[in-house]
């Protein structure tokens, strides 16, 4: 439940919204994309960490063999935040590495085969005769993934009185559904997989309809 309400599709989702904004009369020649990128960058380790924090620490009791060490060994073996602080080194060290050539090319193919392979397990995941006894607990987590966030940081951007790029760009961020990619994740690291496929499901046919309400209430 935990990886489920933390972890969003931001690429796939909050991108495309950001874009289409960015088009708009509303927020033309302003530099949308760029804060949601650099929020997206900031953001992702952060979540990733918490979430899977949210799914081993309660598998592993304190007691248990290899106790903290285990855990913060699962999370050095991770392959997102280790893709992460590789990409993040490589664009800092050699910029133009990835941008083409053979090795770009070949990263984009790899790339383009991931997520229809995340949505087939998805698919895959999905028990809707077991999930009826966990109808809250599901209903909970969309709750909190597209509402309470975006909620929540639209609340603080205008308490602190940023300006309607960087208020629309937390909100988009905070409104996505719940990650494609956090089926394979969670259930490699023994979480309710049945769960979370419901949660990228159910959030991601939902969080149009939210966002838009969302955004209307800040614009208006």
């Amino acid at each position: 439940a935990v990886s489920a309400g933390l972890r969003f599709n931001g690429a796939l989702v909050g991108l495309p919204v950001v874009v289409q904004l960015g088009g708009s009369d509303l927020f033309a020649g302003t530099a949308l994309a760029d804060r949601y990128l650099l929020f997206m960058a900031t953001q992702i380790p952060v979540i990733h960490v918490l979430a899977v924090l949210g799914v081993v620490l309660p598998l592993r009791g304190a007691g248990e063999r290899g106790g903290a060490g285990a855990v913060f060994g699962s999370l050095a073996r991770n392959p997102i935040l280790i893709s992460a602080v590789l990409g993040t080194g490589i664009a800092l060290l050699w910029p133009g590495l990835l941008g083409g050539g053979v090795v770009g090319r070949s990263l984009d193919v790899l790339g383009a085969g991931a997520i229809p392979l995340a949505l087939l397990a998805t698919g895959a995941a999905i028990e809707l005769r077991g999930l009826r006894e966990d109808l809250r607990t599901l209903g909970g987590v969309v709750a909190t993934r597209l509402l309470a966030f975006p909620l929540a940081a639209l609340g603080l951007a205008l308490a602190c009185g940023f300006d309607p790029v960087i208020t629309a760009a937390m909100v988009v961020l905070f409104g996505c559904p719940t990650a494609v990619g956090a089926v394979p994740i969670t259930t490699s690291l023994g979480g309710d997989e049945r769960l979370i496929a419901a949660a990228v499901a159910l959030s991601s046919l939902l969080a149009p309809v939210t966002l838009a309400l969302i955004l209307a209430l800040q614009l208006a």
